[in-house]
């Protein structure tokens, strides 16, 4: 069985390898712009959490009204 990694779970491992990265920096420079990345990946799942949520919905892609 195949699955597929939803996209803010894939943002999110990004994050966590960026914030590895960083603690194995040598410079602090360095360290620092691997953290930034790393929020920026948290920014972007958090962004597709939503979406994804959608996309669970059983009336997604229907057309039908859930409200």
């Amino acid at each position: 069985m195949v699955t597929t990694m939803s996209q803010s779970t894939y943002y999110l491992q990004q994050a966590e390898l960026c914030e590895r990265q960083a603690a194995m920096a040598k410079l602090k420079s360095s360290g620092e712009s691997f953290l930034s990345a790393a929020a920026q990946w948290r920014g972007l799942a958090a962004k597709a959490a939503p979406y994804e949520a959608i996309k669970q919905n059983p009336a997604y892609g229907t057309g039908a009204r859930t409200d």
